[in-house]
């Protein structure tokens, strides 16, 4: 394997390790504290001086309350728009009018939404957007923009990019950056009738006071699905 960049791999997992660490205000020692992982090794994580270990890495998900899948979407797509993952096999052989369904990791940060291209867009770049309707706009446009510029290169045909049809699909990476998404159009009493998540909860994820796990972000999710649902039977 090419050590240089296994080494900015390496890189990039610790500082999306540290950047989830602060963002939930908690220092190495209180990792170390919950995984049984030296602190000197933590530290070394996060710096990309040593390999993670996969089991070392899923411990640390744990107390970041992340699954593996998760944080997996976040390397892959953070690694992609740093030019540091090969190409999708899959995209070179796409089937006539095929719709390739591109994902955006959403997550809420320092007051705006982040968002950031999956696995099968290249070269993604980082986005970030004062509402969830401006960064569906910007994810939208940079889709765009992109698909057009391989269009016009000569591998454009054999990417048979001409044939097929695009859809963005949004991963939310935190309950914070869901509920706020979704707050121009659902209250949060709404959430909790169909969902059943206390109240009083709910309003602490939707502050960013408590990070909801996996199963919980789900029930959201799913609750603002079944609304969505209702609500497009109404007939005008």
């Amino acid at each position: 394997m090419d050590k240089k960049l296994n080494r900015k791999r390496r890189i990039i997992i610790g500082q999306l390790l540290q950047f989830e660490r602060q963002r939930q205000k908690l220092s190495q020692t209180d990792i170390a504290k919950r995984t049984g992982i030296r602190q000197d090794t933590i530290s070394k994580m996060e710096s990309g001086d040593r390999e993670i270990d996969v089991a070392k890495l899923i411990s640390y998900c744990e107390v970041l309350g992340l699954t593996p899948m998760d944080f997996a979407l976040q390397i892959e797509s953070k690694l992609h728009g740093e030019g540091l993952l090969k190409h999708p096999k899959r995209l070179y052989r796409n089937t006539p009018r095929e719709t390739v369904k591109i994902r955006v990791a959403v997550s809420w940060c320092n007051g705006h939404f982040s968002g950031l291209f999956g696995d099968n867009l290249p070269k993604g770049e980082d986005l970030t957007a004062g509402t969830f309707a401006e960064l569906k706009e910007m994810a939208q446009d940079c889709l765009d923009s992109y698909v057009k510029r391989v269009m016009s290169e000569e591998r454009g045909k054999s990417l048979n990019y001409r044939d097929c049809n695009y859809e963005l699909k949004f991963k939310f990476l935190d309950a914070e950056a869901l509920l706020k998404a979704y707050s121009p159009y659902l209250s949060l009493a709404a959430i909790n009738r169909v969902s059943s998540v206390d109240a009083n909860l709910l309003s602490r994820y939707a502050n960013g006071h408590k990070k909801a796990g996996a199963h919980q972000l789900r029930r959201l999710a799913d609750a603002i699905h079944q609304i969505g649902e209702e609500l497009i039977t109404v007939i005008p």
